[in-house]
């Protein structure tokens, strides 16, 4: 038999009203709970086993204690994709530490009115957008009818909040280890250019360059997207150049396309790191792969991930939270750069 708020209510002595205060966190302008009340209303709950209605507390709070991760695109748990898991694992971590459950969406449709509906629809009380496009009207949409938003790798503006990388100073710090490991045919992977992240690499690479004064030479840039398969495309195209002609490094876009780039050399019998050197972006778990460990910078994924879920809840709760937050990134040394031959 389901215990009731009646049931609680009755064996603590008190009223139903002061128990759906306690409770489920009901606002009464004429009800004022004392500690002794509050003691005995939740020792009463735990006595008898009684569990909250979520559906009837959210009626009385306004509040789903749902939030929401909107994911940019609907096939990105296709494959092993070591960036996204590690974002919904760090999300949905702090999630749980302050009692909050986590919804995922997709951006299956390009239509943000059909996006906006589905979110509304679902009653969350906030959502985390990832790599929102500037054209996308979906947080405008979700603030105006007073869904908290936080964005992550986008540009700043877009929603309540932001949670970024330095993403060009990254991408000077892979750029420039190539440059002192004496590279000078350096290739860049580029990453979906209708991501703000992809554009703020790019600029990281071609302005190393410039301050190197290798603005006029080899600076190839193939633009694809994030995946294994576009790394190895890429590399193919890049590899089977002459020798004289083809680079003897490539910055990828991240992990997982760093290991497609490996893919290509392994099969063109061509060495990582003594003929080839790579290094990747984001420091995944992937990175630490033996075949050989990437170079890569470390984007703070995680990081980026669990602080985006901090700044949520807090905007979600009426706390105080910074409108835009960057992450520093880091170079991590691995096995597959070295001295250019």
């Amino acid at each position: 038999m389901r215990i009731t708020m009646e049931d609680v209510a009755q064996h603590s002595g008190t009223s139903v009203g002061v128990v759906s205060v306690v409770l489920n966190g009901a606002k009464s302008k004429t009800l004022r709970v004392s500690d002794e009340k509050r003691e005995a209303v939740l020792k009463a709950a735990s006595e008898l086993g009684y569990r909250r209605n979520l559906t009837a507390s959210s009626l009385v709070t306004g509040k789903s204690r749902i939030i929401g991760l909107m994911l940019p695109a609907v096939d990105v748990f296709r494959g092993p994709d070591p960036y996204y898991s590690t974002v919904t694992a760090g999300f949905s971590a702090v999630a749980a530490e302050r009692g909050y459950d986590v919804m995922f969406f997709t951006a299956a449709s390009k239509d943000d009115e059909k996006r906006t509906t589905k979110i509304l629809e679902r009653g969350v009380d906030g959502v985390l957008l990832m790599m929102t496009e500037p054209s996308s009207h979906v947080a405008q949409e979700l603030t105006r009818n007073g869904v908290a938003t936080v964005s992550v790798s986008s540009e700043p503006g877009i929603t309540a909040a932001t949670v970024n990388v330095d993403e060009e100073k990254g991408a000077r710090l892979a750029t420039e280890h190539l440059i002192k490991l004496g590279h000078r045919r350096i290739a860049h992977h580029l990453g979906n250019p209708a991501i703000y992240t992809t554009e703020q690499r790019r600029l990281g690479f071609v302005r190393t360059l410039a301050a190197y004064g290798l603005r006029n030479l080899y600076a190839t840039e193939q633009t694809s997207d994030f995946s294994r398969a576009s790394g190895y495309q890429t590399a193919i195209q890049l590899l089977n150049l002459p020798r004289e002609e083809r680079p003897t490094a490539i910055f990828a876009a991240n992990d997982l396309s760093a290991h497609g780039i490996l893919d290509a050399a392994e099969e063109l019998g061509i060495d990582v790191p003594t003929e080839l050197s790579v290094v990747g972006y984001d420091n995944t778990w992937y990175s630490s792969l033996p075949t050989p460990k990437l170079t890569t910078i470390d984007a703070e994924v995680e990081r980026q991930a669990r602080f985006s879920a901090q700044v949520l809840i807090d905007q979600i709760e009426g706390n105080s939270y910074p409108v835009l937050t960057v992450l520093t990134p880091t170079l991590v040394k691995g096995e597959s750069s070295t001295q250019a031959s």
